[in-house]
């Protein structure tokens, strides 16, 4: 299992309590078994590092083959992953855990918005003067990373989405860690990987829009052939009060729209 999971780079969510019983989430990806030790992203919450000592455990959750599994695991350090020749992210090396079970955590179910007639999302660049909220973690930030996808990354950096127009994409799916979004392929190079965005959005039934931080963590090819889909995670802190509503509202409209598909499905068997 811990095998596919890191070369199809599977989400998951990293739980970790500090010793301050700071409850932190955050969201990363399994990238690779080395050295005897299991190999993450470095978690990040509201755009920064969260520091997390050797020797400390935290928690995964992910989903495999359509179910929901859990793993604990002790923490050896940090270190990097090589994406390619030319680029290393941060990252966490874990101890290989003694088992992974089965869960049922809520966080990890992904809703598809393919049958909402728009699922409208608008990300722009984030200002380094601008207010992330309140931050976790001592370290700095990390770099930006390669523009996404690779093989269609021009000879010169392109510039990021223009701060007041932004580039509009489509959500494919949604869940209370992150999101799906498709673009245009010839929007592919202003993007980076491990880059931050600002996130603009609505969802029926709620009158609020949403605007919020998220990190990309992953540009992929459609199979169409001529969009780019990326990863998108959204970078909220829990003990945050407004991002933890932000939250509340995510998993409001996720859950009610669980209930409606229940019920078409009854509907349709009758």
């Amino acid at each position: 299992m811990l095998v596919d999971l890191c070369q199809r780079n599977i989400p998951c969510q990293l739980r970790y309590v500090s010793p301050k019983r700071q409850r932190i989430n955050a969201n990363v990806r399994f990238l690779s078994l080395a050295d005897q030790c299991l190999v993450v992203d470095a978690p990040t919450v509201a755009g920064r590092p969260v520091l997390i000592r050797p020797g400390e455990m935290v928690e995964l959750f992910f989903l495999w083959k359509g179910q929901r599994f859990g793993l604990r695991s002790r923490v050896v350090g940090r270190t990097q992953w090589r994406v390619n020749k030319a680029q290393a992210l941060d990252a966490l090396a874990l101890q290989y855990p003694e088992e992974i079970e089965k869960a049922q955590r809520r966080e990890c179910y992904r809703l598809s918005l393919m049958h909402l007639p728009s699922a409208a999302i608008i990300l722009r660049t984030v200002s380094e003067q601008e207010p992330v909220a309140q931050l976790v973690g001592a370290a700095s930030a990390s770099a930006s990373g390669s523009a996404c996808p690779e093989g269609n990354r021009a000879d010169e950096a392109a510039p990021g989405p223009q701060a007041d127009a932004g580039v509009r994409g489509r959500m494919m799916n949604l869940s209370e860690t992150g999101c799906g979004i498709v673009f245009e392929k010839n929007e592919a190079r202003r993007f980076s990987v491990s880059a931050m965005y600002r996130a603009s959005f609505s969802l029926p039934g709620d009158p609020t829009p949403f605007d919020f931080i998220g990190q990309i963590r992953w540009c992929r090819d459609h199979p169409a052939g001529d969009r780019i889909v990326v990863g998108l995670a959204w970078q909220l802190d829990p003990t945050d009060r407004e991002h933890a509503a932000i939250q509340a509202r995510l998993a409001k409209f996720i859950t009610a729209e669980q209930r409606e598909a229940l019920r078409r499905a009854r509907a349709a068997d009758r």
